[in-house]
């Protein structure tokens, strides 16, 4: 169970509270706890915690559990010392083929590239695997590099069955009227311009 150290390290989520019982469970088996390290759903429970959403039983039973643990939704991971670490959105998780990719993990390996400035990965279509990941991709200012490039380079520092199938270049990535990046444009882009979904020769 995450618990509370100090000092906290600089990029760190969240860490358990006072009277508040924290989990990290698997996405795919809510009877298991994460192990350190691994990348579950983030569930609460405590005092702060809501009692129901006014009028909707279906949404309280869907994000509540019997047992009073509310679904955050977050996608973190904690480390050995129960630091909580941010990872993304259970809804922006791609079930690739079977696999589980998540998009800041993706996104991470492909900064690391000196030529990369800013990027951001979403879902598209893929005709056999279902859906796959495809990264957007802002370059530094005078730098120039390819799509096979980046694709070369994530084979090289990530897992192959979570490497971008396409990437694709724009001047600054969009956001919403919230400042947050703006996937919902990101994906629907991504679709027209891949109508037909990822094909096999993609990867």
């Amino acid at each position: 169970t995450p618990r509370v150290i100090s000092p906290p390290p600089s990029d760190v989520y969240t860490r358990q509270v006072m009277d508040v019982e924290v989990r990290v469970v698997d996405p795919e088996d809510e009877s298991r706890d994460c192990e350190p390290g691994e990348i579950g759903e983030l569930w609460s429970k405590g005092p702060p915690n809501l009692i129901g959403y006014y009028k909707q039983p279906d949404v309280t039973a869907e994000k509540m559990t019997p047992d009073g643990f509310v679904k955050s939704g977050d996608l973190v991971y904690a480390d050995e010392q129960g630091y909580i670490y941010f990872q993304g959105r259970v809804d922006d998780m791609i079930n690739c083929g079977g696999e589980n990719v998540y998009p800041k993990e993706v996104e991470t390996i492909i900064l690391q590239h000196p030529s990369v400035a800013d990027v951001s990965v979403v879902s598209a279509r893929h005709q056999v695997k279902g859906e796959a990941p495809v990264a957007w991709v802002v370059l530094h200012k005078g730098e120039d590099t390819d799509e096979l490039t980046l694709k070369q380079f994530f084979f090289a520092n990530g897992p192959a069955y979570a490497h971008p199938r396409r990437v694709f270049f724009l001047d600054e990535i969009p956001v919403s009227g919230t400042n947050k990046i703006d996937r919902k444009w990101l994906t629907e882009e991504a679709a027209r311009r891949i109508p037909e979904g990822i094909t096999g020769g993609m990867g």
